[in-house]
């Protein structure tokens, strides 16, 4: 039986994982069509509704400068699912960076990553944006700068495995044993 076959039947099984699946198609698939589903431009000012309640025309309502509040949404999509592809992408690539340089040198340097990555992970994250906010003022970004943490030490996991069975030289060189052929 193929493998996909095998993966899809499982994950169906998962009431959970197929509810949350297609949350997360709606929403990517609102992103993507915002300009054919929003009812109104989101930009366009009206200040003779402005504050005024729900109703058929405005759903939500809308914003003090009369605003329709559902087409904002609809078009705050697009910037959500661009700001969370933007995140992922580079935490994933500086994982894999941090994590590839971990298991290739090894020894202290993989000790000193880990450590770093390990006090990271120590560190809670509400607190931390709170005191920088007071610090900062009021605005704060919440685009983490950190690398997702426990990626570092999968990733170097990972490349000390495939170390050893594509490239032996590498994993002699990271201190790991390399299987008899």
């Amino acid at each position: 039986e193929n493998q996909f076959i095998i993966i899809a039947r499982r994950f169906l099984r998962h009431k959970l994982a197929v509810v949350a699946l297609v949350i997360i198609t709606l929403f990517v698939l609102v992103a993507i069509l915002a300009p054919v589903i929003a009812p109104y431009d989101p930009y366009e000012q009206n200040l003779a509704p402005a504050y005024s309640g729900t109703s058929a025309e405005h759903p939500l309502g809308v914003d003090e400068l009369g605003r329709d509040i559902i087409s904002r949404l609809i078009y705050a999509a697009q910037i959500s699912l661009f700001i969370t592809l933007a995140v992922n992408f580079s935490t994933e690539t500086i994982g894999v960076i941090v994590g590839a340089t971990s298991g290739y040198f090894g020894g202290w340097v993989d000790s000193s990553i880990q450590r770093v990555v390990e006090f990271m992970l120590t560190l809670p994250t509400l607190p931390l944006l709170q005191t920088r906010s007071s610090i900062r003022g009021t605005r704060i970004c919440f685009v983490r700068r950190s690398f997702k943490r426990a990626n570092s030490r999968f990733r170097t996991l990972a490349h000390r495995r495939l170390a050893c069975f594509a490239i032996p030289s590498l994993a002699k060189r990271g201190g790991t044993r390399v299987p008899a052929k």
